[in-house]
């Protein structure tokens, strides 16, 4: 029993699925400003749920696509080894999408909407264009800010602010496109890597997102409501997600063998969470900010028993 649990653990990529809950969490907070009642309390539990489910489905379904490639390269990874029925493998992966789209159903049309957006991206991504040079980073990040887009849907038709949204988005899609380009060669021994370019971009939006928030920091006129430590905390643990993603670009210059790509890549996806953790406390929710953090710190030691590539 405790063999196949470790064996679904790893098929689900355990350490990853601390990174999901995040992307809905983050597109509520920055479109509500950290206004959260009991109605949209539920609302973003059942869009954090959902995300959480359609990403369950993505990697049992990418698992199932890459059964032959597997084989061949990674043959003890659960399916390949038979530690996992395939069988099995297939109804999990379609409870795991009824599940999602249910749970997305009960916070709105909307959030039904963008997750079964996110359900059809993920499995073209998985079944179609998953080796295409451009369309398979593509549709990953496109995956990611659909995730986020999912909070924010939650909250259709009361009074939302998008503009932060504008910071967001076009950090997470560089940064996924970039780390998925990486993962395209993880099997081979490279002495430079795909996928720089698009990181040093979200680095560069990072930096951006920096030094707006600190012309408010120090601009902030008296009796206002915005919280400065909010954004002091905020724009620490932004700077700390830019330099983990630079430090990674760097390494990524020099020759590095599979096993260590694939520890980068599943550390490039837990980095995620400290982008996460800013935008809460962008949004005036330094202690969720604080939770996120920690997590982080539960899915590092998880990577040590389960992959995250």
């Amino acid at each position: 029993m405790k063999e196949k649990l470790i064996s679904w653990g790893r098929l689900l990529r355990l350490p990853n699925l601390f990174t999901v809950p995040g992307d809905p969490l983050v597109g509520f907070l920055v479109v509500t400003e950290g206004q959260v009642d009991v109605v949209l309390g539920k609302k973003l539990i059942l869009v954090m749920l959902s995300a959480i489910f359609v990403y369950l489905y993505g990697l049992v379904s990418n698992d199932i696509a890459d059964l032959d490639e597997d084989t061949r390269d990674r043959p003890k990874r659960p399916l390949p080894s038979g530690a996992v029925a395939l069988s099995t493998a297939k109804i999990a992966a379609a409870v795991f999408v009824v599940v999602a789209l249910a749970l997305a159903y009960g916070a709105g049309l909307h959030a039904f909407v963008f997750a079964l957006i996110l359900v059809v991206l993920v499995s073209f991504y998985n079944f179609s264009f998953k080796s295409h040079l451009v369309f398979g980073p593509l549709l990953l990040g496109l995956c990611r800010i659909s995730s986020i887009l999912l909070g924010a849907a939650a909250v259709s038709g009361a009074e939302v602010n998008v503009q932060p949204l504008y910071f967001v988005l076009p950090t997470v899609f560089f940064y996924i496109y970039g780390v998925s380009e990486v993962a395209k060669s993880e099997t081979e021994t490279l002495s430079h890597r795909r996928g720089r370019a698009p990181m040093c971009v979200a680095v560069l939006i990072v930096l951006l997102t920096v030094m707006f928030f600190g012309f408010i920091l120090f601009n902030i006129p008296q009796g206002a409501a915005v919280d400065s430590t909010s954004i002091i905390v905020g724009i620490l643990l932004y700077l700390f997600f830019a330099g983990i993603t630079f430090k990674y670009v760097v390494l990524f210059t020099r020759q590095q063998q599979p096993a260590v790509i694939q520890r980068s890549i599943g550390a490039l996806i837990r980095n995620l969470m400290f982008f996460q953790a800013a935008w809460c406390a962008f949004s005036g929710s330094p202690i969720i900010a604080a939770i996120i953090v920690l997590l982080s710190y539960n899915a590092k030691i998880a990577s040590k028993k389960f992959y995250g590539s």
